[in-house]
């Protein structure tokens, strides 16, 4: 149990070392911050701070960073609830209020703001479709030569996928092959679809159109962009810029790890809020100076996509909380009215 001087001394400390990146000493606490203490008083406690673990001292200098739990204690007890920067406020006022943009649009550009506003890397990733199952698929005439296919799942999810018709392909030939991906694929998981694709399948809709290889690859690319849980990175050289990252091993176990996605699923899994992960433990690989910071929104009543900021383990926590907590209940509310604007 600290006290109210060694949790002042400590928050102090790394509000410093957050914004300066440089070993703080009993000096500079007493100098700069004019801390009520006298400089012996102030020593003793980095020194308790130390033995408790909440301080480390680096080999080049006499002052104290935070360690790992130091940065742990800030996060659980220390920050507060503050309103979000004005200006970045507006920006995703803007963006929020845009009524021509897609859910998954607004989304992405939210990350590509946050990443530019805090200088950090930012991440999405979209809901988790492998485990639906395919209730129907449909064709929808355009014009003479284009038709789009639908596909619904049994939740009610859809993912359509125009085809351009040329003129040794009628759109009957089409339809027809649309009624048999229907009739032989209903009832599969879509994470499975694609390998129940068989000869059977290809023998039916050779019946209907001499280049049914061609139908087949769009089909399955559509398939695709529905069970993959996309991942959308913005600013990935923010965080390489950071002076923490000061060699090229950090900077390529990083990168490796960015683009990794099962690694960013398997973390953003069953949160709820704000969730700081300091240090990210990959497998065999320890990357020590990273932090992640993840919070959820709704995509629809069922589904949650996760946002996440990648930052050096020196971030501003405060700021980027606050920050993440704002964007995902805008997100979640306008996820809210268009369901509903799609529902009237």
């Amino acid at each position: 149990m600290l006290t109210s001087r060694q949790i002042n001394i400590l928050k102090v400390i790394i509000d410093d070392y957050i914004a300066k990146a440089v070993p703080v000493g009993s000096k500079t606490l007493k100098v700069t911050y004019k801390l009520p203490y006298s400089t012996a008083t102030i020593r003793n406690e980095m020194a308790y701070l130390e033995e408790a673990g909440l301080l480390e001292k680096t080999h080049t200098s006499s002052g104290r960073i935070p360690s790992n739990e130091g940065y742990r204690y800030y996060v659980d007890y220390l920050i507060e609830e503050e309103d979000v920067d004005e200006l970045f406020k507006s920006k995703l006022e803007d963006l929020f209020h845009n009524k021509k943009l897609e859910l998954e649009d607004v989304v992405k550009e939210a990350c590509n703001i946050i990443a530019s506003m805090t200088n950090y890397t930012s991440i999405a990733l979209g809901a988790d479709n492998k485990e639906e199952v395919l209730a129907k698929i449909e064709l929808l005439p355009v014009s003479n030569n284009s038709v789009v296919v639908v596909i619904v799942t049994q939740s009610g999810k859809a993912e359509s996928k125009i085809f351009n018709v040329n003129s040794q392909v009628d759109i009957k030939a089409i339809s027809n092959c649309v009624k048999v991906m229907d009739k032989m694929l209903v009832g599969t998981r879509l994470s499975e679809v694609i390998y129940s694709i068989n000869d059977n399948v290809k023998k039916e809709l050779s019946l209907y159109i001499e280049d049914y290889e061609n139908f087949l690859d769009t089909f399955v690319n559509a398939f695709k962009k529905f069970t993959n849980e996309e991942v959308y990175i913005s600013g990935k050289n923010n965080i390489i810029n950071q002076p923490d990252f000061d060699n090229i091993d950090k900077i390529r176990l990083l990168i490796n790890a960015m683009e990794d996605h099962d690694f960013f699923e398997t973390l953003a899994k069953n949160i709820e809020g704000p969730s700081v992960t300091i240090g990210m433990d990959k497998g065999s690989i320890y990357l020590e100076d990273v932090t992640v910071v993840t919070t959820n929104y709704q995509v629809n009543e069922e589904d949650k996509g996760v946002i996440a900021i990648v930052g050096p383990k020196r971030m501003d926590y405060e700021k980027v909380i606050n920050l993440l907590d704002y964007v995902a209940q805008e997100i979640s509310q306008l996820s809210l009215e268009q369901r509903g604007e799609k529902d009237e």
